[in-house]
């Protein structure tokens, strides 16, 4: 099974294995390079791997490092996939963790590089200005480009008290929820916040607002819940509940989950739908009397791996 792994250990043979793929990649992608550039950078690169703030690799089912990416921030510095795999993927996966789970929104290009050009169009990056020089001042032009549209990163501090505002306000507008169905919310999300642990709550943004939410809490270390999804009335029907899910699900099998469960409600018919799509059956389900003036029927959802 392939996987990504963020290196917090960074040893000699990492570095040397990951600059192999950099100049493999380099090669296959940058023919506007000289032998002299790619000697002069290998050294760049090597000190850049090793002090990153961010190094995820992606491993073969063999376990062998055949792509990475470097963020410091909220900016992707680096991103090397070899030769022998491309087009299965792999840049996609990385790209989407970096935007995703990482925060990433911007990224600088070499101007020259048409695939990769294309390929951070395609995901929604944008040019949003030019520089004639590479960062070692050399005629290259690099472009500069920030992702537009909804971005997702993993909760910060405070994050949770508006996940939970949210969730209050949209069900009582739209279904009629009482206040204690607030304190539900927050109940949960105390006990989260207390033990985060093998658990994770993305925010999806718009600017500064947060428009969407979805958690994966840790029940053992076979089980979790799903938990907290919730997207605003105003940017529902956009594709913004699948972007939540695919990075849920990727958690869950990154984490090695075989388990996870959800709780909902039958009238929420769109979500119940979307569930199904990534292969949650429904378990059981309970009368509920205590969230709105008339009977609820809860449902427990199950996905097995």
């Amino acid at each position: 099974m392939t996987k990504l792994n963020t290196m917090t250990e960074r040893d000699e043979s990492l570095i040397s294995q990951l600059l192999a793929i950099w100049e493999s990649s380099v090669r296959a992608t940058h023919h506007f390079l000289a032998p002299a550039d790619l000697a002069q950078l290998a050294p760049v690169v090597g000190e850049g791997l090793a002090k990153i703030e961010t190094l995820v690799v992606y491993e073969s089912v063999a376990g062998v490092p055949v792509a990475f990416m470097g963020v410091e921030g909220d900016k992707l510095e680096m991103l090397f996939v070899a030769p022998e795999a491309r087009g299965g993927g792999v840049g996609k996966r990385l790209l989407t963790h970096a935007a995703e789970a990482l925060g990433v929104r911007y990224v600088d290009v070499n101007e020259q590089n048409d695939q990769a050009v294309g390929f951070y169009r395609w995901f929604g990056f944008r040019t949003v200005g030019r520089s004639e020089l590479d960062g070692q001042g050399r005629p290259y032009p690099i472009l500069h480009m920030e992702r537009a549209g909804i971005a997702i990163r993993p909760a910060q501090p405070g994050d949770a008290s508006y996940v939970s505002c949210l969730h209050m306000r949209l069900y009582e507008k739209q279904y009629g929820f009482r206040g204690i169905f607030e304190y539900y919310v927050m109940q949960g999300m105390a006990d989260f916040l207390r033990d985060p642990a093998g658990g994770r709550l993305w925010v999806a943004l718009d600017g500064d607002a947060i428009v969407g939410a979805i958690a994966i809490v840790r029940a053992d270390h076979e089980t979790a819940q799903l938990r907290w999804f919730v997207i605003h009335e105003e940017y529902q029907g956009r594709g913004l509940g699948r972007r939540l899910m695919d990075m849920a699900m990727a958690f869950v099998a990154e984490s090695g989950y075989r388990c996870v469960s959800l709780w909902t409600v039958a009238i929420l018919g769109a979500a119940r739908h979307l569930y199904e799509r990534y292969g949650f059956v429904k378990r059981e389900e309970k009368p509920n009397t205590e969230w709105t003036g008339r009977e609820l029927t809860e449902e427990r959802w199950e996905w097995t791996l």
